[in-house]
């Protein structure tokens, strides 16, 4: 480890050096890109001698000169930090008294569909499969009741109803509303829905309370009902299209604030040109002032049931996002129009993480040459914090992402919150890598922090976080090859982010 650390890549017009302690790109020439992992190890005879036949003894003393005064200026470092969890079990504990933000209730494990892919439909690694349990009202009002005494009272509070199928057990969703107002009539309330039941009393209730919706809708009807089928096996999208067309004619403040939403699953086969088509230009998303769409992948790792088919048009669609960039033609107004929502979440954010990565992840660190002794990242969210999982029997969990298992709780509405166990499943997760970490060149701006993408269907694992962190660099050295490719054809392409807030 006494080289730099650095990340080398090229374009097809330039070549450059990644600063992993400063987060900058340097476009250097090619007799510096190529000498430079040998300049700490190797003497400059022994560097002139071993590119002998690919450069000049003066091209490469000029070159060894510069990268000795970019070593001195520090642009480039040597130091590798040690990787440690920079949250005592205080802090933590210190933490979890009045700073947690959201709180989901599992308030049904039944559901009225019978999703293919659903991660409770059996087809996944410990997960448990559709039952008919409700959450009580006992259990309900003692996940609020611990909520609101340690919520961060600097934010409004959110609560998000989650199943199965939630708007099955609406008596509790109502009551729960209702008495979430009496702690604090601000309190922003969310649900994922599959929409087949977005009607009537229900629906209206949840407009006069503004509760924000995620409605799982999978594209045309050809595609999403192939796997969106209810109990019988009878189909669901014409009963998602017409409840909520009927639901925005009645609330109209849905489409023209951030209200609703959807959820599009991406599983097999399917063309995602055709997605797009979809979310662009079917009559109910024009009558939106700006749609947001999100998507999501198959978890392929955790399904054991393999879906046959591919997902094609993947590559088109983002040469065309590409495009996009280059030609200038996304701007604020574009950004902001609903043209490029399915794309957007796609792409553009990974994008903007990328150009906005001082911002983003050094905060008051922005001048920083060379990382401190020890150093973490963390990027995965911490439980009980940003979310507890409240299952429909009490327990507490991380978030819904993962399944109910006694290695991942966190605690249940009687006791609370287990703030050791909290402290046990950060410090795993950061001792995990902790040796690889050290010297990813990702390590400044790493988003390999879902808790799901070290789980192995029993537990998280070194040998599952380590695949994730494969992929990830490969996404990363993709996207910084064509982030300094978009800007050599236009400098300015990213401008209209300035105005953008990234959370």
């Amino acid at each position: 480890m006494n080289g730099f650390f650095i990340h080398k890549f090229k374009t097809q017009k330039s070549y450059y050096v990644f600063s992993v302690s400063n987060m900058h790109i340097y476009s250097v020439d090619k007799v510096v890109w190529s000498v430079i992992d040998d300049y700490c190890d190797l003497s400059e005879a022994e560097i002139i001698r071993k590119y002998a036949c690919n450069f000049t003894e003066a091209e490469i003393s000029n070159a060894i000169n510069e990268i000795a005064v970019i070593e001195a200026g520090g642009d480039i470092s040597r130091k590798r930090p040690k990787i440690a969890l920079h949250y005592s079990q205080d802090d933590i504990r210190e933490m979890l008294a009045d700073e947690r933000k959201n709180i989901t209730l599992i308030v049904t494990d039944r559901c009225n569909l019978r999703c293919d892919y659903c991660i409770y439909s059996g087809n996944y690694h410990a997960r448990h499969a559709w039952r008919d349990q409700d959450m009580s009202w006992e259990i309900a009002k003692k996940a609020m009741d611990d909520y609101f005494a340690h919520c961060r009272k600097s934010e409004r509070p959110t609560i998000s109803f989650y199943g199965g199928e939630p708007l099955l057990n609406m008596k509790l969703i109502t009551r729960a509303i209702k008495y979430a107002r009496s702690f604090d009539n601000e309190t922003w309330f969310n649900i994922t829905t599959n929409g087949t039941l977005l009607r009537g009393a229900t629906a209206d209730f949840l407009a006069e309370n503004r509760v924000r919706l995620v409605v799982s809708l999978d594209g045309p009807r050809h595609l999403h009902d192939r796997y969106r089928k209810n109990a019988k096996g009878l189909p669901s999208w014409q009963t998602i299209i017409d409840n909520v067309s009927r639901f925005i004619d009645r609330h109209p403040i849905y489409a023209d604030e951030y209200l609703l939403c959807f959820n599009c699953v991406l599983a097999p086969p399917l063309d995602l040109k055709e997605i797009d088509k979809f979310y662009t230009k079917y009559p109910l998303f024009q009558r939106f002032k700006k749609l947001h769409a999100f998507s999501s992948y198959i978890d392929g790792a955790a399904h054991f049931k393999p879906i046959e088919g591919k997902i094609s048009s993947y590559a088109d669609i983002y040469h065309d996002y590409i495009d996009l960039l280059t030609s200038g033609r996304m701007n604020m107004e574009t950004y902001q129009s609903g043209r490029y929502n399915f794309i957007y979440p796609l792409f553009t954010m990974d994008f903007l993480k990328f150009h906005k990565r001082h911002h983003r992840y050094c905060h008051n660190d922005f001048d920083r040459r060379e990382f401190p002794d020890q150093f973490c990242l963390l990027s995965t969210c911490i439980p009980g914090i940003n979310r507890i999982y409240v299952s429909t029997d009490g327990r507490y969990f991380p978030c819904e992402r993962l399944p109910e298992l006694d290695s991942l709780r966190i605690g249940d509405v009687n006791a609370g919150v287990d703030s050791d166990a909290v402290y046990r499943l950060l410090h795993d997760w950061v001792e995990l890598g902790k040796d690889e970490c050290r010297s990813c060149w990702c390590l400044p701006m790493c988003q390999v922090g879902c808790w799901r993408e070290g789980f192995d269907g029993k537990t998280i694992t070194a040998e599952e976080k380590k695949i994730a962190c494969q992929s990830h660099r490969r996404d990363m050295s993709r996207l910084i090859v064509d982030y300094c490719t978009i800007l050599e054809n236009n400098s300015k392409a990213f401008d209209f982010s300035k105005d953008v807030t990234l959370v």
